[in-house]
């Protein structure tokens, strides 16, 4: 969800949050060309049937033919069209010749920078400062939730390309911390929880706390969590003039899941501090070959692997390291053990905290590597760690210094408000030795996966490394005689036996 002052400009923006690597509706060459392709999508409703009215338009299908296909209300179409004829002006200059009326006119109907210096061939930074120059910058507009009715004390903010800012940047120390985005099963919840309750911990430190997010399903996003939200895309230019109007101590990435990380190479190239964890260490921990040399030099285990760009190069190195293969991309994404066998998503795993069966010999190697791998890698805040074992070894898979699916499940298992623990010491304002930790270890607390294949008849049912669960619960068993428990346990033991 994205708010504008403009259809188009709210447009613009909602394709901006998808994190589909798309720069938004268009002006990023990656539009689709093939005729039968763009016509069948417009007859057949899909995720990118959007997209495909623009390229209907630029490939210049006829008005008539998308409103005969698609049945859509002409008044959208027609501002679908307009952006057409908008890019066809702008290319018309270079950056030198734009003329400022036109720049404003792009940014006001949403335009991002780099979709201009697409259409202009040239870099997204020298558009910036082009319009930095031209006077062009983004201002703030009020949400008022109290429709004037008094004066509203948690209000929010949407950006737009106007005269008058009605953001006022106060003087007291701020932090900003970043959502995990659009709406999506196995994240929006999950991190949502931990932005909120970083947000909590931030408060209690007196920081003025900005939460910048796109998602409506979400707590964060309530207008009375931070003292200030932005409800904007999680994308850079975004995020970037919002940290210039507030210039905040610094942004706290590490909450917001993977949509958050991405963006800590930038703040560190423009010299923006981030909050806890450094970027280069963020950065080791995702490289999985540099990452793999960081355990080697600390002597950490790790299974055989290989390093890879393409299929051939794939198919060669499994024949080195043999099969079962797990395959873990760069640069994308646990306390609890697994029921099922490696190789299931995590978010469709069953799991039960404290671990049931894995003994002194196997804990205390957890233990150990755990505090290797954190403080080699200049751990400030939450790290999270994939391990596997196999004949009482234990291995490192994975280690991400930044919050995981299952933080909010062990909050409510051990009853302990870990994230809140972590921002603080993220913030430079407490160490781990000051907090008591008290966790509830009586009994277990098992995390139940829940599907929607009834709502999905045709879905493949089959569980692998892609995720199909649609949400999760958590039991608390006194024991593992549990008949809830066993019977979970048979079924985990049936279906590694086909």
């Amino acid at each position: 969800m994205c708010i504008g002052l403009y259809f188009q400009e709210a447009l613009q923006k909602a394709c901006q949050s998808l994190e589909i690597k798309r720069n938004g509706l268009g002006a990023d060459g990656k539009e689709e060309t093939n005729q039968q392709k763009i016509m069948e999508a417009l007859e057949h409703p899909s995720d990118d049937r959007l997209f495909r009215i623009y390229d209907a338009f630029k490939l210049g299908i006829s008005f008539t033919t998308i409103r005969k296909l698609t049945k859509i209300d002409p008044w959208f179409l027609r501002q679908i069209e307009e952006l057409i004829e908008l890019e066809k002006d702008i290319q018309q200059h270079s950056l030198d010749t734009l003329p400022a009326d036109l720049m404003q006119e792009a940014k006001e109907k949403g335009y991002a920078d780099r979709q201009i210096a697409h259409l202009l061939d040239c870099l997204e930074s020298e558009v910036h400062s082009k319009r930095k120059e031209m006077g062009i910058n983004r201002v703030y507009k009020l949400v008022d939730t109290c429709a004037a009715e008094f004066e509203a004390q948690t209000p929010y903010y949407y950006s737009t390309f106007q005269q008058e800012n009605e953001s006022i940047a106060s003087d007291r120390k701020k932090i900003i911390v970043l959502g995990s985005g659009p709406n999506r099963i196995g994240q929006g919840i999950e991190f949502d929880y931990c932005c909120v309750h970083g947000v909590l911990a931030a408060k209690e430190m007196g920081y003025e706390t900005i939460m910048i997010n796109c998602n409506p399903e979400t707590v964060s996003t309530d207008f009375d969590i931070a003292d200030k939200l932005y409800f904007e895309p999680v994308f850079w230019e975004h995020i970037y003039d919002i940290i210039q109007h507030e210039k905040p101590e610094g942004v706290i990435v590490q909450l917001g899941g993977q949509t958050a990380l991405k963006l800590a190479e930038k703040l560190d190239r423009y010299g923006i501090p981030i909050i806890g964890t450094n970027y280069h260490s963020l950065d080791l921990a995702e490289d999985r070959g540099r990452f793999s040399t960081l355990l080697k030099e600390n002597d950490i285990p790790y299974p055989k692997f290989g390093t890879i760009s393409d299929a051939e190069s794939a198919l060669e190195l499994s024949k080195e390291i043999g099969f079962p293969l797990l395959v873990r991309p760069s640069y994308v994404i646990c306390s609890m053990q697994h029921i099922d066998p490696a190789g299931i998503h995590s978010g469709d795993s069953y799991a039960v905290l404290p671990p049931y069966n894995l003994g002194d010999f196997v804990m205390q190697q957890i233990e150990a590597y755990t505090k290797k791998i954190a403080l080699a890698l200049n751990t400030v805040g939450l790290i999270n760690i994939q391990f596997v074992v196999k004949d009482d070894k234990v291995y490192i898979i994975e280690a991400n210094p930044r919050a995981s699916r299952t933080v909010p499940f062990i909050c409510k298992a051990y009853r302990e408000p870990y994230v809140n623990y972590a921002t603080k010491v993220m913030l430079g304002e407490k160490k781990v030795k000051d907090f008591d930790f008290n966790p509830y270890k009586q009994g277990y607390a098992i995390k139940v996966p829940v599907f929607s294949f009834h709502k999905f008849p045709n879905v493949n049912k089959e569980q692998g490394p892609e995720m199909k669960s649609t949400g999760e619960a958590i039991y608390f068993i006194d024991d593992l005689l549990d008949d809830y428990f066993l019977d979970i346990y048979s079924e985990r033991n049936l279906y590694l036996s086909k």
